[in-house]
Order: C-alpha cells, then sequence, then structure tokens
C-alpha cells in the first residue's frame, strides 16, 4: 500500500502518492510534536472514512496528528498517510 497525500481541490478532496521527501519530512515533524507535546495526538475518523472530516485539511500546516478510529486504522499528519504498513499488524478473516 502506497502512502498518500490528500488535499483539497474545492469541496472535492484529492489524493496522489506522497513522494519520499514529504513522508519522512511529515514522520519526523510528526515524532517532534509528539516529543514537545505528548498530548498532540487525536483519535478521530479520516476524511476517507467519513467525508464529513474534509475539513481537516483546510490547513494541512497545521500538522493535524490522529489515527482513524472509523475504519481504516491509519495515522496522519499533516494531510498525509504516515502510516507504515510494513508494521501493520495483519488482518485476520473469518
Amino acid at each position: 500500500m502506497k502512502n498518500l497525500s490528500y488535499s483539497l481541490n474545492g469541496d472535492e478532496v484529492v489524493s496522489r502518492p506522497a513522494t519520499i521527501e514529504e513522508l519522512a519530512a511529515a514522520r519526523e515533524a510528526a515524532l517532534a510534536k509528539l516529543k514537545d507535546e505528548p498530548g498532540a495526538w487525536s483519535m478521530r475518523s479520516c476524511w476517507v472514512c467519513n467525508g464529513a472530516h474534509r475539513r481537516f485539511l483546510t490547513d494541512p500546516d497545521d500538522g493535524f496528528l490522529f489515527r482513524c478510529v472509523m475504519g481504516c486504522g491509519h495515522v496522519y499528519y499533516g494531510g498525509i498517510d504516515i502510516t507504515e504498513y510494513d508494521q501493520e499488524p495483519e488482518q485476520k478473516t473469518a
């Protein structure tokens, strides 16, 4: 799975693959934010799982850090999916 960068085009959420540099910078910034402000971590639903939450993309430079609890479980920072997919637990199927 690829890490995506999300932005708004009017009211529409658009995505593209995040560059290696963007991903590295976003992960580093997220870790620095947590070091300086441990309470910065939030649990929310993302704009992919809940379209009403596209408002979290209005200022991606704000560095809003959260894990989606609605379904996907991805981690986002500043509009970039910073999930480390190689470290995700395997999904169990019935």
